[in-house]
């Protein structure tokens, strides 16, 4: 069975109109450029275009479609960040993100569709520019107000939809039979590519014989709400029964018809669904189903509390919704025969005409062949664009075609003397949203403009929250939201519990709200909330005592869920230098904290608000940010810094602070122990124990608790390390978080290892996964994978041992992270060895030595010579030599491949013992560093060292943490096993 096409598209909403010649065009160009920018108007469906043709080329591109929404972003330095994030690469430390990504990127043929790209147009066309030129087979699909402008891109204009023929004479006698031709031009043989840039390469490749177009692959069909599709749903039913609900909306949720709540307090008892006049609506997929209300008055009947006929078109309809709107579906035609409709047989296929039949349909609007002329008077004086052509069919359900044409009219007269330097479809358009905008009650306006500071979508609680000032109360919010989503401003998800704007619509309430001289206060507001809502979010989620995990997991996934709003505060903390609400949200957004899976950004936000005036500022409040900006520079590897603004923390920290003052010995712990420097370590587990121990705090029990394991284990106390783990996991386990339980679960994994209990270390190891797949946090995961994947391996369970590297490698790969593909490395060649196959084993290692060289990380090396020890006795120098050489310059992929899938010559004897170590060629040690290591066999101290060599503690500190780093070892444990190994022979 083939493997379904890679993409994440959306499902479409509802039903695409026109630009099929367009569509094949387009695809036709895939086969000869690989940067092509849909250009045109706000409002003109360059998105909807784009998804469609996108839709269409997913079987072109094996490694994927992958749709990047950049509307949301405020800066240009988000750019690849959001990019990154859809295609799963993480950031590494000490690597620009770019390179992560053009790195994961170089080698896949796959289609990036970066859409709206206008208000990032120079961060846009530098990465776009970057990654053509670095990425042979990548192809790009963008959307923008205007050209990125860069050297291999193909300019497309997008133009409006068709419009009736300017000749046609709306007032003529119908039985005159007038000619309805819509265009004499395209009889004539018209330009078969309109939309090119004259006289560029594309238009001239086309002009002289194009090549056929990739086959166009339908979009697979979607639940609602699922992976990838977005806000992007099918309408709820809202009071209208589920086969006659109206379409989705075009950009994203389903706007239904019966109040914002589905159906709570206030709403309004609506039937049928609202159209959306989105963007991204010109046309769709699959087949819009519209209501067919009864004698034509579905939607006036459903707000009286009536009921709307279940006349509904099934969504595979081939037909036309111009069709089912005029009665042919259900034979309700009027008397002589063809019902009025003769007249108008052309111009009912018209695109223009096309969509606004069909999204008024979707609202229950029911047109007859008398309101022909006046939806032909709309079209034209809209100028065919699909936004104010929504905009106006969503009006149906209160005003008639003629009445909304008036006003249409009456409105573009108004324009005509303002913005003179704007191109022509952009008035038109700003004149529909105006149009629309004037339409709304007083209250409306004022709401309308205040959701416009939410940078992603909100709900009911949110916006009551923000936009509840006066002159619009609270109680209020639910009532005027209703309203704004029946007039298509406001879009929502099928379950109507998620609302947002359209990008054109927010930006022109953004700028409403300048206007009326509220974007300040609403920005504070909007930054004051979101302080307020993670506050309780962070304490439900880490601080709250018997809270079930399924509550704690939701305030997660909700802190994660507002990450936009949380950086949109945060920008406005930064621009308004108002340092003391940004530093609080700071240190509560799980977001933004490396247990979030975002190991950098809450650096940078703490040190852009220290760096501006904070006279204001509490030194109290200082020292907390400080405490999550160690967290995060201990993410980075940032070692020393982390340690200096942790101790940072503690100084200021007031006593009673309790929770992030066990926090911060915790992260103490951990650095000291990176650094080698385990006798100051062990004050720190202790003292965050004794203040969690004392306040109930089971988190940061647990997390003392797994301090002194690891302190323990350093030190070679297996049973001491053994206790304190088990005793870490209990107090996770009561307090209920998948990560703080997989912690514990690793480090007893760990202590297991050490002693050398194989199945145990095992055991632990998989206990964590799931936990770690529940939270998401990727990087953690990938190591457990590849821990348990390489002591399987140990125990001969080959099978279990492939499954887990390979499923680490892929993460690590996917997420970029090459410290963790040369994990996996070493991992598969502990395994090809234990299988008999040193063949294999040596490249592996080569493989990670190499990339772990080039980012300069140090690698196991006595694991290695080890190895190669090995090698030289089984296979001789020659053939070890050349195996070695040949993994260095084999790449990562190809070494694990080798492993993974068995690609290795034919064993002529079964796997043997390992031997033991031939000597190695050349100490591994300095004379110093094998004399502290033989000391760690008596189970002295780091003091105690010191004592006997006549030197510091800290300078036997940094002498452990060298022979750990040359050894691949990561306790005095080891250590110590070794140096007595080595005491019977040679020194290594």
């Amino acid at each position: 069975m083939p493997e379904p096409p890679r993409h994440n598209l959306p499902a479409e909403p509802n039903r695409f109109v026109g630009r099929e010649r367009d569509l094949d065009d387009l695809r036709g160009l895939f086969g000869r450029t690989r940067v092509v920018t849909l250009c045109g108007v706000g409002g003109i469906g360059k998105t909807r275009l784009a998804l469609r043709v996108a839709a269409g080329l997913t079987g072109a591109y094996p490694d994927g479609v992958w749709l990047v929404e950049l509307a949301r972003l405020g800066r240009g330095e988000l750019v690849v960040p959001e990019i990154a994030r859809v295609l799963g690469v993480r950031a590494e430390t000490g690597r620009p993100l770019l390179d992560t990504v053009t790195a994961r990127l170089r080698d896949l043929r796959c289609l990036l569709l970066l859409d709206n790209c206008e208000h990032l147009v120079d961060a846009c066309a530098e990465v776009t520019a970057g990654l053509v030129a670095a990425c042979p087979r990548l192809s790009v699909l963008a959307t923008s107000r205007e050209p990125l402008r860069i050297a291999s891109e193909l300019i497309w204009r997008v133009p409006p939809l068709d419009l009736p023929d300017p000749d046609l004479a709306l007032d003529a006698d119908p039985e005159a039979g007038p000619d309805l031709a819509l265009d004499p031009d395209l009889e004539a043989g018209p330009d078969p590519h309109p939309h090119l840039v004259p006289g560029s390469a594309a238009a001239l490749a086309c002009q002289y014989g194009p090549a056929a177009p990739p086959p166009a692959w339908p979009l697979p069909e979607r639940e609602p709400g699922s992976a990838g599709a977005g806000d992007r749903g099918q309408a709820p039913p809202g009071k209208a029964p589920p086969e006659a609900a109206g379409a989705a909306a075009g950009d994203g949720g389903s706007l239904g018809r019966g109040g914002p709540a589905g159906g709570g307090p206030g709403a309004a008892a609506r039937g049928g669904e609202a159209a959306s006049g989105a963007e991204q609506d010109v046309g769709g997929g699959t087949r819009s189903r519209a209501v067919l209300g009864a004698g034509g008055g579905a939607a006036r009947e459903a707000k009286d509390g009536g009921s709307t006929a279940r006349g509904g078109v099934g969504a595979d309809a081939a037909e036309g919704a111009a069709a089912e709107v005029m009665g042919r579906r259900d034979g309700v035609e009027e008397e002589g025969g063809d019902g009025g409709w003769g007249r108008w047989g052309g111009v009912v296929e018209v695109e223009s005409v096309q969509l606004f039949l069909d999204r008024a349909a979707a609202v229950g609007t029911r047109l007859g062949p008398e309101s022909i002329a006046d939806v032909v008077r709309l079209c034209r004086a809209l100028d065919g664009l699909p936004l104010a052509l929504e905009l106006a069919a969503a009006r149906t359900s209160l005003l008639s075609p003629g009445q909304i044409a008036d006003r249409i009219d009456d409105r573009f007269s108004l324009l005509t003397t303002g913005g003179r330097t704007a191109p022509a479809r952009q008035r038109t358009l700003l004149a529909a949203v105006e149009w629309s905008y004037d339409l709304l009650s007083y209250k409306e306006q004022v709401v309308l403009r205040r959701l416009a500071v939410f940078a992603g979508g909100f709900d009911l609680g949110l916006a009551e929250r923000v936009c509840a000032v006066r002159p619009v109360a609270e109680a209020e919010i639910v009532d005027l939201l209703g309203g704004l989503v029946d007039k298509s401003l406001v879009l929502c998800d099928e379950n109507r519990t998620r609302y947002r704007l359209l990008e054109t619509i927010k930006r022109y309430a953004l700028e409403r709200l300048r206007q009326a001289g509220e974007h300040e206060l609403l920005r504070e507001r909007h930054l004051g909330v979101m302080c307020e809502l993670q506050e309780r979010l962070f304490a439900t989620e880490m601080m709250d005592p018997g809270v079930p995990w399924p509550e704690r997991l939701r305030a997660l996934t909700a802190s994660r869920s507002l990450l936009d709003d949380q950086r949109a505060a945060l920008d406005w903390a930064v621009e308004s230098g108002d340092v003391a609400p940004g530093l609080r949200l700071c240190t509560v957004s799980t977001a933004l904290l490396p247990l979030g899976g975002n190991p950098a950004e809450i650096v940078g936000w703490i040190e852009r608000l220290l760096s501006l005036d904070v006279s204001a500022v509490s030194p109290e409040q200082v020292a907390h940010a400080k405490a999550y900006l160690a967290y995060g520079l201990e993410a980075r590897d940032e070692l020393s810094r982390s340690l200096e603004a942790a101790e940072e923390s503690l100084a200021g920290l007031a006593p009673d602070n309790v929770f992030p003052r066990c926090v911060m010995h915790s992260l103490v712990v951990v650095v000291l122990l990176r650094m080698g420097r385990a006798d100051e370590a062990v004050r720190h587990a202790e003292e965050g124990l004794a203040a969690a121990t004392r306040t109930g705090d089971p988190w940061n029990q647990a997390a003392g608790l797994a301090g002194l394991s690891a302190v323990a284990l350093t030190r070679g106390r297996l049973r001491e390390a053994q206790r304190h783990g088990e005793e870490a996991l209990a107090r996770a386990r009561e307090h209920g978080h998948r990560w703080i339980m997989a912690r514990c679960a690793a480090q007893l994994g760990a202590v297991a290892e050490a002693r050398g209990d194989l199945v145990t270390a095992k055991a632990r190891y998989e206990m964590a996964v799931p936990w770690l797949r529940e939270v998401g946090t990727d990087a953690d995961l990938a190591r457990c994978l590849a821990h348990g994947g390489r002591v399987a391996a140990m125990l001969g369970e080959f099978a279990v041992a492939r499954a887990r590297l390979a499923a680490s490698l892929a993460l690590s790969r996917e997420t970029g992270q090459r410290q963790g593909v040369a994990r996996c490395l070493m991992g598969l060649s502990v395994l090809a060895e234990c299988e008999g196959d040193l063949e294999g084993a040596l490249p592996a290692a080569a493989a990670a030595a190499a990339l772990r060289e080039s980012i300069g990380q140090q690698h196991a090396t006595l694991r290695i010579e080890e190895l190669l020890g090995r090698a030289r006795a089984r296979l001789g120098e020659g053939r070890t030599a050349a195996l070695w050489s040949r993994g260095r310059v084999m790449g990562p992929d190809d070494a694990a491949r080798r492993v993974l899938e068995g690609e290795r010559r034919p064993r002529r004897e079964p796997p043997v013992p390992v031997e033991p170590v031939e000597p190695v060629r050349r100490p591994l040690l300095t004379a110093r560093e094998q004399e502290i290591a033989g000391l760690l066999t008596r189970g002295l101290s780091n003091r105690a060292i010191a004592g006997e060599l006549v030197i510091s503690p800290a300078t036997v500190a940094r002498h452990i943490a060298n022979i750990m780093e040359k050894l691949g070892y990561t306790s005095r444990a080891q250590i110590a096993v070794w140096a007595a190994e080595q005491a019977s022979g040679p020194s290594a």
